[in-house]
């Protein structure tokens, strides 16, 4: 099994090759390809499956689950919320669950946009990335998740954007409503400018029953740790990179040269770094909490 920890060492930032030519490059082919079952495969025809996929992508299926405890409480300034060092004591203060996983990169993620949507492949992927991250709320016994628009930054690219808007929105509901719909007792998610359709979509899906699924325009960073110190077991939904799922860079990635958008954010203002590959490898290795099937 060591010689799992070592594929960090193979990988290019921004990695689109697949797991198979990455390691045939390397001579670990077969090495790794009989190791499908230790890799925790059910079979080697889906390891075979998956090395076939850019690791932009696969990254989708794998979820990081750590415990942090966030630094910073919310300041109001004016409507936009700011952050400020916590008061307290941090001690004491009970923990946020943060769950990273990427969302699914139709802009550069080295597969046509189209090509997805056409094959169906894009509503496989965005079912697992979100089964993946609920499910490891579910394994981590949080109650209490809240989930900013993931995968509709950057990712989200310019071709047929308003269709997978409507995936990720269709999947995260029809969930909501069958598989989870009573391991939660609420999930609160902003869709930050798409509110109109999201807000749209789930009241008529509520029209035949009510789910633990509510739209919030809140900062959910914020409203994860105001969760959390009223006593409710909470995580919270960090839109990652596959650079830090693979381990290139550390949680939080470019915290540390000024490029600060959503998951440098939560690198600056709370412990997450400490669970880094390069500060303590093997907190890094426990925190992979689930793998999509």
């Amino acid at each position: 099994m060591q010689e799992i920890l070592t594929l960090p060492n193979f990988i290019n930032e921004q990695e689109k090759r697949t797991l198979k030519t990455i390691l045939i490059a390397h001579g670990k082919w077969d090495l790794w390809k009989d190791q499908w079952k230790a890799l925790g495969f059910k079979s080697i025809a889906s390891f075979k499956q998956a090395a076939e996929v850019p690791m932009l992508l696969l990254a989708t299926n794998i979820c990081h689950a750590q415990d942090v405890i966030f630094l910073v409480e919310q300041h109001l300034d004016g409507s936009a919320a700011r952050n400020k060092m916590a008061t307290g004591n941090l001690d004491a203060a009970p923990p946020v669950t943060v769950l990273s996983i990427p969302g699914v990169n139709f802009a550069y993620g080295a597969t046509n946009a189209s090509t997805l949507i056409d094959s169906g492949d894009a509503a496989t992927m965005i079912k697992n990335m979100r089964t993946t991250a609920l499910e490891s709320a579910k394994r981590k016994n949080r109650k209490y998740v809240t989930m900013p628009a993931i995968g509709m930054g950057a990712f989200l690219g310019n071709i047929r954007a308003s269709e997978i808007i409507k995936l990720y929105f269709a999947t995260l509901i029809q969930l909501m409503q069958t598989t989870y719909r009573n391991d939660f007792d609420a999930i609160y998610f902003n869709p930050a400018g798409q509110a109109p359709i999201f807000r749209t979509m789930l009241n008529a899906a509520k029209n035949s029953g009510e789910f633990p699924l509510f739209m919030t325009q809140k900062d959910v960073k914020f409203l994860a740790i105001n969760l959390s110190k009223n006593g409710f077991a909470t995580a919270f939904l960090n839109p990652s990179d596959a650079d830090v799922i693979w381990g290139v860079y550390d949680a939080g990635e470019y915290y540390k040269n000024g490029h600060y958008v959503g998951e440098e954010d939560i690198g600056a203002t709370s412990t997450a770094p400490i669970g880094s590959k390069r500060i303590t490898p093997e907190a890094y290795t426990n925190r992979i909490t689930q793998v999509s099937p």
